[in-house]
């Protein structure tokens, strides 16, 4: 065989080992995604924590300002490491102002309402040993001024990563650093003429 006849042959087999490798590699890659997803989304024994969007009434004029606070009650005893909050609303029906972190958790490490993303942003990140949310008590976390500018239903739901993939509402605990599962009360403001 000469060196024209090894290389027909080297450079198809080199080829055909490349595409395995990388078929084997994007697959692998793949799974290890799929397998971080269900890790963040299964439940942890018997922590939970309520996240409510509250405000004091169901039905708002249009242009009439409103507050709207963030609560989170966790349903047993449990401290946490990180709280990520992500609120997303319709630019279309209401304007979103006064963003005020309360007196209950720490200064958040980054709190924006994004015009971008239609977003309302507040990051805490607990450098000490973790804050306590309480059974059954509930923690006012942060506040917000909304007005209406067109009527009809205004619509603000924590964002799961459903939409948005870097947006995702999360609760880590201290210690185990392991994501806690919430429920969300979202809000819905029925606005009129």
């Amino acid at each position: 065989m000469n060196k024209t006849n090894i290389l027909r042959i080297l450079i198809p087999l080199v080829a055909v080992l490349v595409i395995i490798e990388s078929i084997y590699l994007v697959t692998s890659l793949v799974n290890k995604n799929n397998q971080v997803k269900e890790v963040a989304q299964s439940p942890m024994s018997d922590k939970m924590v309520n996240i409510n969007l509250v405000s004091q009434a169901q039905n708002y004029i249009n242009g009439e300002p409103f507050e709207v606070k963030v609560v989170m009650e966790a349903e047993n005893d449990v401290l946490v490491d990180a709280v990520n909050l992500y609120i997303q609303y319709d630019p279309a029906m209401a304007t979103v102002s006064e963003l005020t972190s309360l007196e209950a958790m720490p200064q958040p490490t980054f709190a924006k309402i994004s015009d971008k993303k239609d977003m309302i942003v507040l990051n805490y990140y607990i450098e000490s040993d973790g804050f306590p949310f309480l059974a059954k008590n509930p923690v006012e976390v942060a506040s917000f001024m909304v007005t209406p500018i067109a009527a009809g239903e205004i619509k603000m739901d924590l964002s799961t990563g459903v939409e948005d993939s870097d947006s995702v509402t999360m609760i880590v605990e201290n210690g185990t650093s392991k994501v806690v599962p919430f429920t969300a009360n979202n809000l819905r403001i029925e606005v009129l003429e």
